[in-house]
């Protein structure tokens, strides 16, 4: 998840109205998530020093255990000087229960600092003016879906893209033509949010529809409502499957995002060998290659970015490692769209997904950051080290595995704690 802009102002600027309350203190955040990177962040411009981070799950806090590079600690095992001196804050939903728990644990509570942004923001909107407007938002999503029969026919199944990862679009493709079979369903459309969900279909050759994300948020609320929109409307993604998530896979390690598709969104009573997606047997490769003066099968592609997620390596610690693979013998690219810059002392290149596998296969090496590209290129020939962050759901190695959901078997996947550790991993595997 990316925390939005008017979150991070209210971050920042509460940090700042409130750095004498930190003087003499130790902070501490309570929970390891999106948020925390962005405290942390604050903090850190501010000049205040952040000492621990809690957080009641036992992957994410315990002995060894780091979150962005600080020692994590699950709050029963806070010790008394931390109980008394720690400045503890919070920015979640559930912030009425995570202060209920430091209060029973004997924190003063006006120690304890809650960061209200939009997620964690209650509204209780129960008056009839809000109720109709609902009502009229249901039906304006239900008259949307008879527009798209009118256009594409009554005959069209409409499978929603709710989200804009790349990843999510490709699981969702990977296993469709079962279900298609399975059911019977010959015409359809995929709708998207995104124009990266839609590459990533065209990619399994399938005709795609985007649509703007409050289209799409309507259409969701009617197919929740309407019981008969489910005959030719499904979302191949949808909240609920976040629900289980949190619920089943922290405590059933076994349960990664492919089982969340086979069950779940699909609700396949057994499991399915993937499709894998059309890629161009030649390609721009080549001539990229020779243009840049990058060795073939001694190239490092780097691929530092990903779309719902901002890790927290530092700029510094990527330019150490291209420097490291650089007097290793290798030739070191950054694969970076749009507005994403390069890794300093690096060459930019820029690839479609459908010659992904390609490029990858004729550099040798692969070194990325946990996105969706990874999922693309999951079956190239080549050297795959993927890179995920300790302490956040969002890149959970147990949960978006490339080896744990069967996408390879010969990934190499790296847990970074720290830039000391990150590069002895990779100097064991380069």
């Amino acid at each position: 998840m990316l925390v939005n802009e008017k979150d991070k102002e209210t971050i920042n600027s509460l940090i700042h109205n409130r750095r004498k309350f930190f003087l003499d203190k130790k902070t501490i955040i309570f929970g390891c998530t999106p948020y925390a990177r962005d405290i942390y962040q604050a903090l850190d411009e501010h000049d205040i020093g952040l000492s621990l981070i809690i957080d009641n799950n036992p992957k994410k806090a315990g002995s060894g255990k780091l979150c962005m590079g600080i020692p994590t600690k699950n709050p029963n095992d806070l010790n008394d000087d931390e109980i008394r001196n720690g400045i503890y804050i919070i920015c979640s939903k559930y912030h009425l229960e995570m202060t209920s728990q430091l209060i029973e644990l004997g924190v003063n509570e006006n120690n304890i600092l809650c960061i209200h942004v939009g997620e964690s923001k209650k509204l209780f909107e129960d008056d009839i003016e809000k109720m109709e407007s609902a009502w009229e938002e249901v039906c304006l999503g239900r008259n949307l879906v008879d527009k798209w029969k009118r256009e594409y026919g009554r005959d069209f199944f409409f499978f929603l893209l709710p989200y804009p990862g790349t990843g999510d679009a490709y699981m969702a493709c990977r296993y469709l033509p079962y279900f298609l079979e399975q059911n019977k369903i010959e015409n359809i459309m995929l709708v998207a949010t995104s124009n990266n969900s839609l590459k990533v279909v065209k990619l399994f050759g399938y005709d795609t529809l985007l649509v703007s994300h409050e289209e799409m948020s309507i259409v969701l609320r009617s197919w929740e409502v309407f019981e008969d929109l489910r005959a030719f409307v499904k979302p191949l993604l949808h909240w609920g499957w976040r629900t289980k998530r949190f619920i089943s896979s922290d405590n059933h390690p076994q349960i990664t995002f492919n089982e969340m598709f086979l069950y779940d969104t699909y609700a396949f009573d057994r499991p399915h060998e993937g499709y894998l997606p059309k890629q161009a047997k030649t390609g721009s490769w080549v001539g990229c290659f020779a243009s840049h003066g990058l060795k073939q099968g001694k190239t490092v592609i780097f691929a530092p970015y990903a779309g719902s997620f901002t890790y927290n390596i530092s700029a510094q610690d990527m330019e150490n490692v291209v420097i490291f693979l650089k007097n290793k013998g290798y030739d070191v690219c950054t694969n970076c769209f749009g507005k994403e810059k390069p890794i300093r002392g690096t060459v930019p290149i820029c690839f479609p997904y459908e010659e992904a596998i390609g490029y990858v296969e004729y550099a040798g090496v692969f070194v990325g950051v946990r996105s969706g590209l990874c999922d693309i290129i999951s079956s190239a020939r080549a050297k795959k080290i993927i890179i995920y962050e300790s302490g956040f759901n969002a890149t959970s190695i147990d949960y978006f595995g490339l080896v744990n959901m069967g996408l390879c078997e010969d990934a190499i996947e790296i847990v970074y704690d720290n830039f000391d550790k990150f590069v002895s991993d990779i100097e064991n595997e380069v």
